[in-house]
């Protein structure tokens, strides 16, 4: 950042960098979150297909699918109510 502004000291910088660097690292915590959401809806989708095949011999594998959905939704909203009261908490 210090090349990019021609500066040599963060003094200098013609902006603040502390919030620079937190915009960069929600940046980045965004693209590592988005990379784990879609490895779990990948894992979701191969299981969702599985499922009723199984269900075939086990009728109560079908009520588990859905309840295991249930709990996943209930915790994507958790996880996006915490995210965003950190980064309301930041700013």
């Amino acid at each position: 950042m210090l090349a990019r502004y021609h500066v040599r000291r963060l003094e200098d910088l013609p902006v603040y960098f502390i919030p620079v660097t937190i915009e960069a690292a929600e940046e980045s915590d965004g693209r590592v979150m988005d990379q784990a959401y879609a490895a779990i809806e990948r894992n979701e989708a191969q299981q969702n297909r599985l499922v009723p095949l199984s269900a075939l011999l086990s009728p109560f594998l079908l009520g588990f699918r859905f309840k295991a959905r249930a709990a996943a939704c209930v915790e994507r909203l958790s996880l996006a109510k915490r995210s965003a009261s950190a980064r309301k908490a930041a700013s």
